[in-house]
């Protein structure tokens, strides 16, 4: 999530980072955090969960590979909604629901496993529907088929904005 409007090709000002997971001593990730050009502020919290900040704090909320894991992705989807200034834009990248039927077909039956065995990870939740029931308007979404199998291997990037009235 980021704080403080800024014109497009300004730096970001401020990082709030969320994660359900400790993530502590990775040198790698320790070592660029110190070395930012802004301040990052990094919290353990789960994200279908309410958010503690104020309603129309962020300019944006980013999401890399997490709406897969949500327990409530709806819930996550009205909290970051909330939680957005107005005119502010939801950012995201997830893997999720092949648009092949067969290979969706093979995520449905191997998913329930999957999710055991991932931490919680859903190979078939449909992206873009759930961004959309989640009270956002798409403003542009790509679809790609990244390298690795073809069950995990189904992206959808794209930019929204909160749906007037919801």
């Amino acid at each position: 999530m980021s704080e403080d409007a800024a014109p497009a090709g300004s730096h970001v000002s401020r990082l709030v980072a969320l994660d359900p997971n400790l993530v502590e001593g990775l040198p790698a990730l320790d070592e660029r955090l110190r070395t930012s050009r802004f301040p990052v502020e990094r919290r353990t919290l789960r994200a279908d969960g309410a958010l503690p900040f104020d309603s129309g704090r962020f300019d944006h909320v980013v999401t890399t590979w997490a709406l897969c894991s949500i327990p409530d992705p709806l819930r996550a989807l009205a909290e970051m909604r909330r939680v957005l200034k107005p005119g502010g834009r939801y950012l995201f990248i997830e893997h999720g629901r092949a648009p092949i039927e067969r290979t969706a077909r093979w995520q449905d039956r191997l998913n329930p496993l999957w999710c055991r065995l991932a931490d919680g990870c859903n190979m078939n939740r449909p992206i873009e529907r759930l961004v959309t029931e989640g009270g956002f308007n798409l403003v542009s979404v790509n679809h790609f088929r990244h390298r690795g199998p073809g069950l995990l291997a189904y992206m959808c990037r794209g930019v929204a904005t909160p749906a007037i009235g919801s």
